[in-house]
């Protein structure tokens, strides 16, 4: 059998922005480059009670599209947690032993 690669452009494109990708599922997870500290902090509590409201925050308050905002949401760690396995993950960007993108506000 041979092996198909995939040479389609990310669903979601930087365009300049910070970015993570995650190598566990493949998204690119981006945020506002102008992101203040205290929005970042707001869209972390948010998450840590519903992922869902901030997705719809990371929409509708800090501009992102649907898919962008989706994606960063539930890439937010949780209680200092990787947001997949669970393991310890320091504060800001990083990337966990299991590979999965976390942003840790």
């Amino acid at each position: 059998m041979s092996s198909i690669t995939s040479t389609r452009a990310p669903l979601i494109d930087p365009a300049g922005r910070p970015h993570i990708k995650c190598l566990k599922c493949r998204a690119v997870v981006v945020w506002p480059s102008d992101l203040r500290e205290e929005d970042a902090a707001l869209l972390g509590a948010l998450a840590q009670r519903d992922r869902l409201e901030a997705s719809k925050h990371a929409e509708m308050l800090l501009g992102l599209e649907p898919r962008a905002a989706k994606a960063l949401a539930l890439h937010l760690a949780v209680d200092n947690a990787c947001h997949k396995c669970g393991r310890g993950v320091p504060k800001g960007v990083s990337l966990c032993e299991c590979r999965s993108a976390n942003i840790n506000w």
